[in-house]
């Protein structure tokens, strides 16, 4: 009763917070341009003018309660119907978001088919969901009664994923690849006595309670109706770094294990310290955004379970090993995402990857990945790689998408 009691008055709290702040009561300023979330303005900021644009919080942590209002007509007060709502005021030509995963942006035009929609792909997508079949792909495929999902542009990482959405979305797809590797100029090796691997490691943020670790029971995930826990998801990057530092020590190589948090999550640096004993290697924290970038291209060989820059790197020519394990680690080997190069059809093995773990096969292709000959890798790479992420140094793409709808700087 008391914990029932403490959930209301959390919630009634929480409402009043949502409308209690200037912006709330505040008309939302009128604008051709708006952009969908404020975590996307950062990232356009480069190939816009973003300071006249009006941005929407996808957060709702303060609800706008004109577009609230706004939003009746359009049916029950939901995410939607307020989107609806806020959009009716701002009256924009252009939307832009690179919260490509959010499923209300795909029914904007339904009620306003004369905006342009331009969605960017912002990290690779799978199927997994933080509630029972709520993956990206289950909700496609729900009729949510607005309509098939439809956007006019949408700018993807390769033709491999536009492929894949193409059964889902209606769009105009563009394989632009992604916008902050496109922004990283090909340079040389540093010099170095030493060949340098890094393995680029996935870790959940626990900055919120330092005692929980990502070896942890409780629920992280869902695929379909399976759950899964913080250790089923996570604990495979731990074995595969240990083979990997493994494989650097017989060799004398240097071990690097490029962090996915920042200093404010400890638990990712114990969570390796702890699995590789006395192997020896250095660690990195992500200590800003896009800070794993430099590192990662100045490395010889870079290691992966599935990380989505992994793949941007190989696209860009990049000597990476995937180790796709993470789908026979929670007991899903069949998953078809956790596959290498997936949505691509490719065998359980090849040059360059694995989606078994073993040991001596993984060293086998580090060995190939290491110590092939530039023409061997490109003639192993070179019919997949550009699929999978497209590298449009500078940008080109998109600029000239944003030129042609007048947005450009």
């Amino acid at each position: 009763m008391f914990q029932l009691f403490r959930t209301r008055i959390s919630t009634l709290v929480s409402g009043i917070r949502a409308v209690s702040s200037v912006h709330s009561w505040s008309f939302p300023k009128r604008s051709e341009l708006l952009i969908y979330d404020k975590s996307s303005v950062r990232h356009l900021e480069p190939f816009i003018d973003t300071s006249r644009a009006t941005v929407f919080d996808t957060s709702l942590y303060s609800i706008n309660v004109w577009a609230m209002l706004r939003g009746i007509r359009y049916g029950r007060p939901c995410m939607q119907t307020y989107l609806y709502g806020y959009i009716a005021l701002v009256k924009p030509k252009v939307i832009v978001t690179l919260i490509d995963n959010s499923l209300p942006f795909y029914f904007i035009n339904h009620r306003f088919p004369k905006a342009i929609t331009i969605a960017i792909q912002n990290g690779r997508r799978d199927n997994f969901g933080r509630k029972p079949n709520t993956g990206l792909l289950d909700l496609l495929q729900i009729d949510h009664g607005w309509g098939k999902p439809t956007i006019s542009h949408y700018c993807m990482f390769g033709e491999a994923e536009i492929s894949l959405l193409r059964k889902y979305i209606r769009a105009n797809f563009i394989a632009t690849g992604n916008l902050q590797n496109n922004s990283y100029p090909q340079k040389p090796l540093t010099p170095r006595a030493r060949p340098k691997i890094s393995f680029v490691s996935s870790h959940p943020n626990l900055s919120h309670d330092l005692s929980t670790t990502a070896l942890s029971q409780d629920t992280y995930m869902h695929t379909g109706n399976r759950t899964i826990s913080f250790f089923e998801y996570y604990r495979i990057e731990r074995d595969v770094a240990k083979v990997v530092g493994q494989y650097c020590a017989e060799n004398n190589l240097d071990f690097h294990i490029v962090g996915k948090r920042p200093e404010t999550t400890p638990q990712e640096h114990a969570f390796y310290a702890e699995a590789l004993g006395e192997i020896p290697f250095t660690f990195h924290p992500c200590s800003t955004e896009g800070a794993s970038y430099p590192r990662l291209l100045d490395s010889d060989v870079v290691v992966t379970v599935d990380s989505t820059i992994a793949y941007e790197l190989f696209g860009r020519g990049k000597r990476v090993a995937f180790i796709s394990v993470r789908g026979e680690a929670i007991g899903h080997s069949s998953i078809d995402f956790c596959r290498f190069a997936s949505p691509l059809s490719t065998p359980d093995t090849g040059n360059n990857w694995t989606n078994t773990f073993d040991p001596m096969v993984i060293k086998s292709k580090l060995e190939f990945v290491r110590s092939s000959s530039q023409s061997e890798w490109e003639d192993a790479t070179k019919s997949i790689a550009p699929q999978l992420v497209y590298f449009d140094e500078g940008n080109t793409r998109i600029r000239s998408l944003f030129t042609s709808l007048g947005l450009a700087r």
